[in-house]
């Protein structure tokens, strides 16, 4: 979908699309505080960067998109490298 919009909008308009990774926000506050620190451990653990994102990761990625004058039809992941830990040495 964001090719086929930048390709029929552009260059008018750029379209790009932003695919978030794991990411500490309030939708787990709900959690016990140990199983919460637990899941977020485990999860940085499984991911390249060794750790899990925060807003402002999102935020700094999205201004990114707004501001690249040259980038369209891209679909950013921010996601600290899950779409390529298969490849990753353990």
């Amino acid at each position: 979908l964001t090719r086929a919009l930048a390709l029929e909008l552009g260059p008018r308009l750029r379209v790009n699309c932003l695919s978030p990774g794991f990411c500490d926000t309030e939708r787990f506050d709900h959690m016990d505080e140990e199983k919460k620190r637990g899941m977020l451990e485990n999860t940085a653990d499984s991911l390249p960067l060794k750790r899990v994102g925060v807003p402002e990761d999102m935020g700094e990625a999205i201004h990114y998109l707004l501001h690249a004058k040259f980038v369209t039809g891209v679909v950013l992941d921010c996601d600290g490298g899950h779409h390529i830990r298969q490849y990753a040495n353990r």
